[in-house]
Order: C-alpha cells, then structure tokens, then sequence
C-alpha cells in the first residue's frame, strides 16, 4: 500500500466518476486524478470502458492533447492520473470573452486539428469534441481533453452495441462515427467561436439532431474569409468534409484551398425514417443538474494566440486552485431516441471539466493509493528513422512549355495554375494528371535565372492576385471561371524582382520589398503597400526599417507577417520584422544566426515559423534551418540539412511536416528531404526522378505534393512528378 497522491480538491463529476486535483507525492507533480465510480467498480461493461480510455489515451503522444501519466488502483477503483491544466476550459473562455475574430478562431482550430491529427495517427478518435472538453493552459495552448467515450479506430470489441454516445449541439449528422465526424464537430466549435452560438438549436434532443440532417448552416453570420472553411467542416455528408485532420491543417494555415465539391444529399430517408414514425419509449436518462455558468471572471485581454508548447508532463506543482464553473446545462432533458436504427444515448464521460462542482475550502486527507505497473509513465516518443523516410516520386503530365521562374497556384476547385515563361499560363488537374493552356498574362512577367520575380496569390473569391516582375507598376487578376486574365490597380511603386506579396486575414494582400531593377541596385525599396480586392485598387502602408529584396513574408497565427531576411542591395540581412494590419506598421523582432537569400520560409502548425537554407553571406549555398518563435520574439537553430540548397521547392505536408525539394547545392539537386518539426530533424525521403533547380512546389488537396519545371543546366523542364508521402 503506497499513499501516492494528496487529494486536494474536487474538478468535477461525470458518467463515470470524480476528478480530483491531486498532488502526486514521490515528485510533487499536480494531476488531474480521475477516480471510477464505486457503484460501477464491479461492473465488466464500465471498468472496461475505463480500461479502454487509458488504452487508447496513452498512445497519443501530442502537444494538443491531455497527457495520461499513468493508472493505478485505489480500494479496488481503478484511478486515472493525467495532465492538470490550470486554466478554464474553452467554453468558460468564450463566455467571458464573447465570439472572436477569425485569425483568433482559425489559430485555435488549428491547434484542436493538430490534436486530432495526432490522435488519428495513434488509431484514435475523440467523439465527443466541444468547447468544455478543451482547455486553455496559461500560456494560450488548446488542448483536447476527455477521450472517456472515445473509441479506437482499430478496435471493434465495442462497436456491437447500438449505443451512440455524444452531444447533441456538437454532433454530427451520421453520429459519432468516425475522425470526419470529429472534424464536424471542430466546425460546429468554430461556429460558435465567431457568432457566439451554435448553428443548430432545438427544444429536444430530438429536434437537434433533425436540425443536423435536414438544415444548412447559416454561412451569412460568419465573416467571409471563414465560411470556405467552416461550410466544410459542417458538411452534411461525411465524403465533403475533409477526410482527415491532417489534410484541415495546410487549409487552415494558408498553404492550400478548401476544394471544391458537389454537395451529397443532406440527408437519406433512411436517416430521417425513425423520426417521422413512432419510436419505442426509452428510459429517460438522469444527470445531476447544473447551475447555469459564469464562476470564472472575464479576462482583462483576449485569449492568447495558442501555440503549441513543448511536450513532456506539467514541471512542477501549481499552488492556485483554478476557479471553475458548472457545466453547459444541456438543450433539454436527455433520453434515447432512435435515429438510423441506432439508439442514441447521452451518457457522458468524466473529465477535469465534464460536470464540475465548485471545490470546498476543506482539504481532505491524503488517499491511500495501491500503484499497478506502470504508473506515472510518459506516453512513449515514436522512433524516428535518423537517415531516411518513406515517400515517393512518380512522373505526372508533361506542360506545353518548358518554365523556370514560375509560379504554381492551388486553386480551389483543386487545379494548379502555372503562370510565367513569356505571359503564357496553363491547368494542371490532378485527376487526370494532365496540363492544358489557359488565359495568358496582359504583361509579360520577368525571371531572374531560376526564379520567378512576379508573385500570384490565391483571393478568398478564387482569382489569382498577380503582381510584380515588370517595369511598369500593372497588376492582373485570373479568373478560374472564365480563365482570363485582366489588369487590375496600378501599384505605388514598380518592383521588377524581389518582392513579397502575403494574403491577410481581412482578405487584402500586403504587397512589400524588392526592386526597380536589380536585387544588388540601390533602388531596393522599404516600402509596402496593400491590395484590396474589393476596390482592385492599391494603397501604401508603413515602410519597412530596412531595404529588402527577396525577403521571405509569413503571415502568423496571429494575423502579423514576419519578414526576414533578403538584401538591402549591398549584403545579406539576417534582420528581420513584423507587420501589423491593424496599424499599418512595421516594428524590428529578433536576428538569424546567418543572413539568408534565396530562403524559404513556412509557418509550422505549432505557431513557429522554419526558415530553411538559401545563399549564405560567404556566397555558398547554406544547410542551416532556424526557428522564429512568436511568443518570444526570437531565432533558434534547429536541425540541419544533409545537403546545403538554395532555390529549391518548399511545401508543408498534411501532417504538418514540411518537404524541401530539389535546388542548386554541390550541383543540381534531384535529392528530397523532410524536416519534422516534433523532433527538429531533416530526413532524406526519395529522389525526385530530374534534378531541378528552380522548381515549384504545391500541396494538392489530395495530400500529394505537385513538383514541376525549374532547369537542369540544359534549359527549362516540360516535366512534373508528384511527391506521395
């Protein structure tokens, strides 16, 4: 008998049992201790559930979920340590709050996506995913807790009963059935997020659930910039929502579109049959009431921007007893109804914040906790091959006109829009995997050797936003309806080469840098300026602290965009700073170890931005790769290339890895290599099939990456490959 934890005060209550916060006494460490009902200890269905909880929780290994430390037995009731979160709980954030913006709300949803990415990747899925069962730590993190009702991917001793288990706001159409249902249940949350309700409501159970079938979302209450993306998570059919969570998150962080698909029956007879009939009465279930919210006090500052933290359990004891407010009082009272031939049940799991009672000022004794092996283990860390991953290359189509110095644009029916060589532009579809011409520019685009010194930028409304590598001041817009091309605003200033160009949130694109005739001219500007397509016109913003050409923009979680490095025109900066949309200004932020041209930089799913590679200050091609950290404002090395490259292609992959591709090094490169962000290592990965110099580099929305043109020494490439994971 070991006396292992102090029980300090109670969290809450659920279906299945008590949470405590507890001190665990051999390391000092505060849990959240999840005891199983006694009056359930001797029921095989319950432990088994309990059992099957820890089973699956423990292989999730992600900065996003609540970590399970460890179990154990106390008094014959098994016992559950996980994480403690000291902070409230989404929904307590969003009730003091009231409804966010959308960079706010897209920077949460992409840290709850990487959650659920991982959580899919371990063969788990949550659901029961809803504003409580997150919590907000003090440094801003999202994390998914509450898998007591999840159930394995692989696992199928379970799925014989008809039970569905769930709640009815954040339920899917189909139910709970899958990591696509999830993903609904994260757009019903983002919803709420921006309007400050949910999308469906009723005065029943039954009656939410049919609002789930029959009824479309109102898209009109969002802001445009957010219904692409939340329409496709609350698609009716579980085939037009993203498939799976790591395929939402380039979506989310800008590096691919949502696609576009013709919309499935909202719902089939045989769905919507049981609740036109006659159901067969149930027995009503029965839940302790719960006073109606509003314990926490509002914050003085909106919740911090979340960014991942770094993994491992909680360092050390947290002395204050976090505040905590009573739960959501369900829609109405719960019972059983049949939908779809399956009874749905609203038997909800125990969480640190499932059914919480305001702890008692009362200290209870220490509990006498008998531990089972193991206890208090860390989620084991994947193996990471340390010299080479899997993925492949194959040959694609072949364009109508050799390219480097082009650009490549995910459009969001899914094509791919290639544009330069001459003005000319062509469709790559990756169902046929064929290119045929298109429109052609109204200006001839200029390329500098292997890269392309115009930019095109993918609009909220589809066009393509094309500005830059031409003497004159003109712009242009692609319409992939009539796929045209037509002059658009006149810039402020003329930029032949080495500018930015970096879609914002509100849907304006911020337009900053480069030069009037060479990177190395004394003309290289600090000035910058915004488009904004709803007047097609041009205005000047805030001017830079220094001259830049070839700078890498990104835009943060945040809505600022962090630009760094590039030339002022006489050496290469490793300086770098932030923009503001919503002042117009630029302000100085950290340095890079090395100065950089020729980069490449992406933001991670975390919130960091990787800035990769390029040409060094000594004029060689670099192997280094630095990470930017919003939080702090500051550079860090991370791992290192096995190659140094410049001119290369770059894409961030579905699960949030990111492929370098290709490039000038030693020579022209056809070699490939990932970077990982959870272990801030590259990986070789297959060679491309033509070693390219100047590629371009586009996630597809099928997860495959598209690599196409650049040269080789012996002039521009027709070619394409795809790059599968």
């Amino acid at each position: 008998m070991t006396e292992r934890f102090t029980l300090i005060s109670e969290l809450g209550r659920g279906g299945m049992g008590v949470v405590w916060k507890a001190r665990d006494r051999e390391n000092g460490q505060i849990v959240a201790l999840k005891l199983l009902r006694e009056t359930y200890a001797e029921d095989p269905e319950y432990l088994a559930r309990f059992e099957r909880e820890l089973e699956l929780a423990r292989r999730i290994d992600s900065a996003h979920v609540v970590k399970v430390l460890g179990f154990g037995v106390r008094k014959k009731v098994p016992y559950l340590a996980l994480e403690y979160i000291e902070g409230p709980s989404l929904y307590d954030a969003l009730t003091a709050h009231g409804p966010y913006i959308w960079p706010e709300t897209r920077a949460i949803l992409a840290q709850l996506a990487q959650g659920l990415a991982d959580a899919n990747a371990a063969g788990v899925i949550h659901r029961d995913v809803k504003p409580s069962n997150v919590l907000i730590a003090p440094d801003g993190t999202a994390k998914l807790t509450d898998f007591g009702i999840a159930r394995g991917l692989d696992l199928t001793r379970f799925t014989a009963t008809s039970t569905i288990l769930g709640t009815p706001a954040y339920l899917a159409p189909e139910g709970p059935k899958d990591a696509r249902s999830d993903l609904y249940s994260l757009g019903v949350i983002g919803y709420e997020l921006l309007t400050g309700a949910v999308p469906f409501k009723g005065t029943s159970y039954q009656e939410v659930i049919v609002e789930h079938i029959r009824t479309a979302p109102d898209l009109e209450k969002l802001p445009p910039d957010a219904r692409p993306i939340i329409g496709w998570l609350l698609a009716k059919n579980p085939d037009d929502r993203p498939q799976r969570a790591s395929l939402l998150l380039p979506v989310l962080y800008g590096a691919a579109t949502v696609p576009i698909a013709q919309p499935t029956e909202l719902a089939s007879a045989a769905m919507l049959a049981p609740m036109a009939g006659t159901t067969t009465a149930q027995p009503a279930l029965t839940r302790q009431a719960a006073p109606s919210p509003g314990a926490l006090p509002a914050p003085s500052q909106p919740l911090e921007t979340p960014t991942r933290t770094a993994r491992g359990p909680v360092p050390g004891a947290v002395t204050a007893v976090p505040r905590l407010r009573t739960p959501r009082p369900l829609i109405a009272s719960l019972g059983l109804i049949c939908l779809a031939g399956f009874i749905v049940a609203a038997a909800l799991a125990t969480g640190p914040l499932s059914s919480a009672a305001r702890p008692t000022d009362a200290q209870p004794p220490a509990a006498n906790l008998t531990s089972v092996t193991p206890t208090m283990t860390p989620t084991p860390r994947l193996t990471v091959n340390p010299t080479k991953i899997n993925g492949t290359f194959s040959v694609t189509g072949s364009m109508s006109t050799p390219r480097v110095g082009h650009t490549a644009t995910l459009l969001a029916d899914g094509r791919v829009l290639i544009a330069g060589a001459s003005g000319s532009a062509e469709l790559y579809d990756p169902k046929t995997g064929s290119f045929r011409a298109t429109g052609s520019m109204r200006s001839g685009r200029f390329s500098h050797t292997s890269l392309a010194e115009f930019t095109a930028t993918l609009l909220p409304d589809g066009r393509v936003l094309v500005v830059g590598g031409t003497y004159d001041r003109s712009a242009e817009l692609y319409d992939p309806k009539t796929e045209t091309f037509s002059l658009t605003g006149s810039m402020k200033d003329a930029r032949l080469n080495g500018e930015t160009a970096t879609l914002l949130s509100d849907g304006r694109v911020l337009i900053v840098g480069g030069g009037a005739s060479g990177v190395y001219a004394s003309d290289i500007g600090d000035l910058a300026e915004v488009y904004d397509p709803s007047t097609g016109s041009f205005s000047a913003t805030g001017s830079m602290s220094t001259r830049r050409g070839h700078q890498t923009a990104t835009m943060l979680a945040d809505g600022r965009v962090l630009v760094v490095g590039g030339s002022d025109g006489s050496t290469y900066l490793n300086s770098a700073e932030l923009y503001d949309p919503k002042n117009g200004t630029f302000s100085p932020t950290g340095s890079m170890a090395d100065g950089r041209i020729y980069h490449t930089a992406t933001m991670l799913a975390e919130g960091r931005v990787v800035i990769i590679g390029g040409l060094g200050i000594t004029g060689q091609p670099l192997v280094s790769a630095e990470l930017y950290d919003p939080k702090t404002g500051s550079f860090g090395r991370t791992g290192s290339m096995s190659e140094p490259r410049q001119d290369y292609a770059l894409s961030l992959l579905s699960d949030g890895r990111v492929l370098v591709a290709g490039g000038w090094g030693s020579g022209y490169l056809a070699s490939a290599e990932v970077y990982d962000p959870k272990t801030g290592a590259f990986h070789e990965t297959g060679s491309m099939i033509a070693a390219r110099n100047g590629p371009t580099a586009t996630l597809l929305s099928d997860g495959r990456v598209l690599v196409l043109g650049g040269e080789n020494g012996q002039g521009p490439l027709l070619t394409a490959e795809v790059y599968t994971p």
